[in-house]
């Protein structure tokens, strides 16, 4: 037993070590997540702020091809309009271009004007010509040296993306194999040890209560027939042997306490419990308070005032052995009555616990420590999702219902905002828990890439590369691999009121992966079936080769509904059946008026009602969004 308890012990400081090496390593992969994120909003500035030096530049090359086809009012305004773009661009590539000669673009721009100035006459302009085509050559390198600056910029952060989900699944790997999985083991050890211990245990209760038994009838029997003292003092002292031979054998002591000549008997076991030389005699009432441990004396107190009002307690307690080591008993006591039913003293028993209540703590912080990692992962997870800042910037009047089974989940959603259309997804991920949010973390980054770098903003479009996405990061083709996810994507037209009567009335462009999307105009609820193909896993029930696109017009007050598989396929009710689809749109019809926030609490109540007495078995996601015709 001490050799389990060693081993216990360096498991723990094990476990211990390990947490705080996964700790620091979950923290800087979070680090290095939010700097990639910052990164990430630098070059979406970034591109704006190229687009504006593209524009300045090709103004630039149109003045300088057109500058002399003007009339001299015309000429005087391009001059200025000229240098004006120049300062412009020159401020420009000393923030973004480091290692470029600005004295020779300089030299060639004042060049340039001088010469332009001089001519007057058709015949000079060849001479012209040569420093005009300098100048357009320099703003043509100035051109290519901020196309390599945004090239170069965008595969950093591509790299930068790869390498933080490449360490993500190092970390997570090595914690499962250094830390999950031996406390899985340890656990499982652990657990047979405490249902060996709890059957030891009560098969001891069992036999002390047939004993208190045959003790209270043998004494019945002795008062009631009145034998001889002889016989009955026989008789007694083989039963205080025998009992006292179980009780050693079962680490069960007795002890007694006489009020009237106020004195106490032990049993040999309880000397050994309380670690106290035979010799020593017994305490009595308050001198017990001696051996109990401080921080449980105010609950013997409340105990002893019980015994007042009630004839048996059972309670476990703490007490100070003489060597200063703390033991766990668990203590019964009852009252002892005379004849005539009067309080003469108590009798009980008392057993040493010890072991099973460290193997109780043991096993509280083995699950705190699963807990913390598991908490510090939903972080993690929570950073990657979209902020309620940015869902509230593309669409006002959203609400998400995010209810993950485990702490961390393999549903979830994504946004952005791209060319006028702002991108929406929500994913449902093979599982749940770990495995789901790998899954998880793999779409986002994938969608980022295919988005936001890529630049592909039409939903079938974004699908189908998401679908080779994940089965080239899976390596499906190579490996028997089978995760994936379910999904739908819209983008929703937010361009400009001005921009209507060329582009038309705002619409949205749907596409799904095996899930659907609902929507409800004028009171009726409408439905549009995904694409009947996954993104990733095995197709061996494909009917479709790839993902179609559907379009709706906003022409009247709409509200959209996006989700996951897990509300419908709930269990639960009276019957403890599924919510069903069919209970799901009923309850969209229903509430699909109210302000959004309410409706997300809604269909909270709704399902926490629906599973009172059951579990979640799956993860939870619904997004709902309110459109307006422009």
């Amino acid at each position: 037993m001490s050799n389990n308890n060693n081993q216990s012990t360096h498991f723990l400081h094990f476990l211990h070590y390990t947490r705080n090496l996964y700790v620091l390593a979950w923290l800087s992969l979070f680090v290095l997540l939010l700097s990639n994120q910052a990164l990430l909003f630098y070059e979406l500035s970034w591109i704006d702020e190229d687009k504006l030096i593209t524009e300045k530049i090709a103004q630039q090359t149109l003045l300088a091809q057109k500058i002399n086809l003007f009339d001299k009012l015309e000429k005087e305004n391009s001059y200025i309009k000229i240098k004006e773009n120049h300062l412009y661009i020159k401020k420009k590539i000393k923030e973004y271009i480091k290692n470029y000669n600005e004295t020779k673009f300089e030299n060639t721009f004042n060049e340039f004007i001088i010469t332009s100035k001089k001519i007057s006459s058709f015949e000079e302009i060849q001479l012209l010509s040569k420093v005009e085509i300098q100048f357009l050559d320099e703003l043509n390198i100035i051109r290519n040296l901020f196309n390599q600056k945004k090239d170069n910029d965008k595969n950093f952060l591509v790299n930068t993306e790869i390498f933080i989900t490449i360490l993500f699944f190092i970390v997570l790997i090595a914690q499962w194999l250094t830390t999950f999985k031996p406390m899985w083991i340890k656990l499982r050890t652990m657990s047979i040890e405490v249902t060996d211990i709890n059957n030891q245990l009560s098969e001891q209760v069992n036999e002390i209560s047939m004993i208190e038994k045959e003790l209270r009838q043998n004494m019945e029997e002795l008062e009631i027939l009145n034998e001889n003292l002889y016989v009955r003092e026989q008789k007694s002292k083989e039963q205080e042997i025998l009992l006292g031979e179980i009780q050693k054998f079962a680490g069960l002591g007795y002890f007694e306490m006489d009020f009237i000549n106020q004195t106490s008997i032990w049993s040999d076991t309880m000397y050994q419990i309380f670690g106290v030389d035979v010799s020593t005699i017994p305490p009595y009432a308050e001198e017990y308070f001696d051996y109990i441990h401080p921080q449980d004396r105010e609950k013997a107190l409340q105990i002893w005032e019980k015994l007042k009002t009630e004839e048996m307690i059972e309670f476990t307690k703490r007490i100070i052995r003489s060597n200063n080591e703390t033991k766990y008993l668990t203590i019964k006591i009852q009252n002892k009555r005379d004849t005539e039913g009067k309080k003469i003293g108590i009798q009980g028993t008392a057993m040493d616990v010890t072991l099973l209540k460290q193997a109780q703590i043991e096993l509280e912080n083995i699950h705190e420590d699963v807990l913390d990692s598991l908490n510090y992962a939903q972080r993690i997870q929570n950073a990657i999702l979209p902020h309620e800042d940015i869902l509230k910037k593309y669409l006002p009047n959203n609400f998400v219902l995010y209810v993950p089974k485990d702490i961390v989940s393999g549903d979830f959603y994504w946004i952005s905002h791209r060319n006028y259309k702002t991108i929406l997804v929500v994913a449902d991920c093979t599982g749940h828990g770990i495995p789901g949010a790998f899954m998880s973390f793999i779409g986002t980054l994938l969608l980022n890439e295919i988005v936001n770098f890529r630049n592909i903003i039409s939903p079938e479009e974004i699908l189908n590369e998401l679908r080779a996405g994940i089965k080239k990061a899976l390596r499906q083709e190579e490996t028997s691999n089978h995760d994936g996810m379910d999904a739908t994507v819209l983008t929703i037209d937010q361009f400009p009121a001005e921009y209507k009567e060329m582009l038309g009335s705002p619409k949205i462009e749907f596409a799904g992966a095996n899930n659907p999307l609902y929507y409800i105009q004028n009171g009726e609820l409408k439905e549009i079936k995904g694409s009947s193909l996954a993104i990733g896993g095995v197709d061996y029930f494909v009917k479709e080769d790839f993902f179609r696109k559907h379009e709706i017009e906003i022409n009247t007050p709409t509200m959209l509904y996006m989700f996951s598989d897990g509300y419908q396929d709930q269990f639960g009710g009276e019957r403890n059946s599924r919510f069903t689809t069919r209970r799901l749109k009923n309850l969209l019809l229903e509430i699909h008026e109210k302000p959004l926030e309410e409706q997300r609490t809604l269909l909270r109540k709704n399902i926490n009602e629906w599973t009172k007495n059951t579990r979640q078995i799956d993860d939870i996601l619904i997004v709902g969004i309110r459109l307006f015709p422009v």
